[in-house]
């Protein structure tokens, strides 16, 4: 009977410490999530305050114009690397001249898959980034995971080309080297 209490303890201490260690995690990615939210306002609020924002040149124009254009088609999108052209038409639809400037991205990764690929595609993007994370605080990798969120709050405000692309495929190396080879 001792030794069935001792077990039976035991058992439920490590249960309740994988309860908390799950409670942590998802409290984690909530406060971080927050802190990206709040973060996000806070810095469009300081920019536009310290600038007055572009008739042409302004963030929160890009991302006002993305989501209308991402409403017309928000299933499948419009392909990538669209941006261009449907800036181009969006700002002269609102009577706003783009001489000799050009509007590739949307300066937001989220808005910039889901004008490529639609809702499909950021949903399957937005769930991959969620499986890289929750495998790194698996495996207790949390550099890995707040450089990720680093990678995700640049990429917010930033068009991204290339090689921010290529440094979140480096970030990810691993979680995709250790399911392939499993």
């Amino acid at each position: 009977i001792a030794a069935s209490l001792i077990i039976f303890i035991g058992l439920g201490i490590q249960s309740l410490q994988d309860h908390y260690h799950r409670a942590l995690q998802g409290g984690f990615i909530l406060g971080a999530l927050v802190f990206l939210c709040i973060g996000s306002v806070v810095m469009v609020r300081v920019i536009t305050m310290s600038r007055a924002p572009s008739m042409y040149e302004n963030r929160g124009l890009y991302w006002t114009v993305g989501f209308e254009e991402f409403m017309k088609r928000p299933v499948f999108g419009y392909g990538a690397e669209s941006e261009e052209v449907l800036y181009d038409r969006a700002f002269a639809a609102k009577n706003i001249r783009l001489v000799d400037f050009m509007i590739d991205r949307s300066h937001n990764v989220f808005v910039d898959v889901a004008l490529w690929s639609g809702i499909v595609g950021l949903v399957v993007f937005m769930r991959w980034l969620l499986l890289i994370v929750f495998d790194c605080l698996a495996r207790r990798d949390h550099m890995r995971v707040i450089a990720i969120l680093a990678w995700i709050f640049f990429a917010s405000f930033q068009p991204l080309g290339t090689v921010a692309w290529i440094q979140l495929v480096l970030l990810t190396f691993n979680f995709q080297t250790q399911k392939i080879h499993s």
